[in-house]
């Protein structure tokens, strides 16, 4: 009852507010019951809008850091484009596509193992985004793990078989592993998209000479 009361002195003057012909007929209690409902319902609705209204600022915020972050990357300020997708990630730790950017802009600058944790968890995010499953795969690649690198190039090229980059790539690492019939499938793959591929070109080139016995 003590608290009845003193959540009276602060109850009451809201029933006055809300005493009109709605709440007219009901007890004192029923009235404060009703005021409390109104009052909690209200809470609720300004919370959803509060979380509602901050989401879209921080989404946008987002966007703009992972656009300037773009940018840098185009210009080839892969650090100062890593700063930007990382600010990306502490609004949003679960961004699959500011993971990709920064795996993407550490990959440019060698830094392949670091890329492969940020692609790794790009995918369990969003594990059929074969720009992500190609760029995990270049970057196995670049570190000597062939085999691994082939996994991801053929998840992505169930997604798209005409990407010529991921064609070559996969074919690269099949060559590595001296598979050269098979890389040799994938180079000329990439050349019916691509003519002028300098990376498949090569790769063809090289599979040949090792086909004729002349490494």
């Amino acid at each position: 009852m003590n608290y009845l009361s003193s959540v009276s002195s602060y109850i009451d003057p809201v029933i006055n507010f809300f005493d009109y012909q709605t709440l007219k007929g009901l007890t004192s209690l029923q009235k404060k019951i009703a005021v409390v409902a109104v009052v909690i319902f209200t809470s609720l609705v300004v919370a959803v809008i509060y979380r509602f209204c901050s989401s879209r600022v921080m989404h946008k915020r987002v966007q703009v850091l992972l656009h300037k972050g773009g940018e840098l990357r185009q210009q080839r300020e892969y650090s100062k484009a890593c700063e930007q997708f990382k600010k990306a990630l502490k609004i949003d730790p679960n961004h699959a596509g500011a993971l990709r950017d920064y795996g993407e802009a550490l990959r440019m600058q060698g830094k392949y193992a670091e890329a492969c944790e940020q692609f790794k968890k790009a995918l369990r995010i969003d594990p059929d985004d074969r720009y992500i499953l190609g760029s995990y795969g270049e970057a196995l690649r670049m570190q000597g793990k062939y085999a691994e690198a082939c996994k991801q190039f053929e998840q992505a090229l169930k997604i798209n078989p005409d990407d010529a980059f991921t064609l070559a790539r996969y074919g690269e690492a099949l060559s590595k592993q001296g598979k050269y019939a098979e890389a040799c499938e994938q180079f000329e793959k990439a050349l019916e998209i691509d003519p002028d591929d300098a990376f498949a070109l090569r790769g063809r080139e090289k599979v040949l000479r090792k086909q004729n016995g002349n490494i």
